[in-house]
């Protein structure tokens, strides 16, 4: 899709059905990473498909795209092979969540009929016992990784529950290898803004200006006495780590920036 100037109008708190978080594994006990700006998925009901994605190594980017079908997975995802062709190497265990904000909604609310606390997540990987029948994907209730969504098989995870990871592919190359992307631990809206108003208050208010107003960064350039405005556009990537001395210092940067957006 073309760079469209903000505002993104599917960039609305109805249309946010799920983010991502970066988890730290350690042999099987898993905790939520610091350092992070969680991304966000924003999908309605015209199959607009919108990532917003405010810090990582390739910079800010609000990716638009249309026709994109949603899975959660657990396992080894091999990238040249097909979803299908994934599936029947029994290297992953998947959810399909489909493609649109009604389907998606009810199949996340699906997936969270079986639940257990953090304790009982640890207390379970800790231990060498099947993966009950019919309770391949847990949700997370209470403790640090409430929110968060687990599965797992025999022969994709070895019994052990591991996170759900966001895998979304391209609806007119489905059965291709084309147009896939995958990225972190998938979790419910409540559980992503309970983090940045934990960490960033108030940066969560910043960052859905984006979907109702124009936004852009205005750099002032003192030789000349003016200052050059730069809009913020989707598809387009913005201050990459390659632009900054530090990991950290990218981040405060890009801090600043989300924080204008009014």
């Amino acid at each position: 899709m073309p760079a469209n100037p903000t505002p993104i109008r599917p960039v609305i708190p109805a249309n946010f059905l799920l983010g991502t978080l970066r988890l730290a594994n350690n042999a099987g006990q898993y905790s939520i990473e610091d350092g992070q700006f969680p991304s966000l998925y924003f999908i309605d009901n015209v199959v607009n498909f919108i990532r917003y994605r405010p810090l990582h190594r390739d910079g800010f980017l609000i990716s638009e795209k249309a026709g994109r079908e949603v899975y959660m997975y657990a396992g080894q995802w091999n990238d040249a092979l097909t979803i299908q062709a994934n599936l029947a190497a029994n290297t992953i265990y998947s959810v399909q969540l489909g493609n649109n904000k009604t389907t998606i909604n009810a199949n996340l609310l699906a997936s969270q009929a079986n639940q257990m606390s953090t304790q009982q997540l640890n207390t379970f990987n800790a231990a060498n016992n099947p993966i009950p029948m019919g309770q391949n994907t847990v949700y997370i209730n209470a403790g640090p990784l409430q929110g968060l969504f687990f599965g797992g098989s025999a022969t994709a995870t070895n019994n052990k529950y591991q996170p759900l990871n966001m895998l979304d592919l391209d609806l007119a190359n489905i059965n291709t290898t084309t147009g896939a992307h995958w990225g972190h631990s998938v979790a419910m809206p409540q559980s992503i803004t309970s983090f940045y108003e934990s960490r960033f208050p108030g940066l969560m208010t910043a960052l859905l200006q984006a979907g109702q107003s124009k936004q852009e960064l205005t750099i002032p350039l003192p030789s000349t006495g003016r200052s050059l405005s730069i809009p913020i556009r989707s598809n387009v990537q913005y201050f990459p780590r390659t632009m900054f001395d530090s990991s950290a210092e990218q981040q405060s940067f890009l801090m600043t920036m989300i924080r204008s957006f009014s």
